[in-house]
């Protein structure tokens, strides 16, 4: 009994939620690069629309007149810009939900490893501490033996 090595009830499930963490930490990594992505398109779809209301303002400003049909097709162009920047928005708004989740779903499986742990820890002490009282009771029973022995053969 005294050379019974430490085994940790729990070794299964903690090796399962580590697993589950690397799991989650890829999971992680794709939705922040979904949320690099989102967020680029999104910007990009910010400068096209910015860049064509500059080019209509500067077109007002140096008095170019634009006919109704033309003034017709570029406010369509310009309200269809503004609604793709829109969609793109929202995705972006969603990614970043779902980055946020997942974030939260790593932290709460790390601090879940964490916690098994330091339960590992506190048990692999326990279990040291009691086989070194074990050995010390063994030795103290041998001890006594010896002394009884001794007496024994004195008389």
């Amino acid at each position: 009994m005294g050379d019974k090595p430490f085994r940790y009830p729990l070794d299964a499930l903690l090796r399962k939620r580590r697993s589950d963490w690397k799991t989650v930490k890829v999971e992680e990594t794709t939705a922040g690069q979904v949320v690099d992505g989102k967020s680029a398109e999104t910007a990009e779809a910010k400068g096209s629309v910015a860049g064509t209301e500059d080019m209509l303002r500067e077109a007002c400003r140096d008095g170019l007149r634009i006919d109704p049909l033309r003034h017709h097709l570029l406010s369509n162009y310009l309200s269809q810009q503004r609604t793709v920047l829109k969609q793109k928005h929202q995705a972006l708004v969603k990614a970043r939900e779902v980055h946020e989740r997942v974030l939260v779903n790593l932290e709460g499986i790390g601090r879940g490893i964490k916690s098994l742990e330091k339960h590992r820890e506190g048990k692999e002490e326990e279990h040291k501490f009691e086989r070194k009282g074990l050995e010390q009771r063994q030795t103290d029973e041998l001890w006594l033996l010896r002394q009884g022995q001794r007496e024994r053969d004195r008389n």
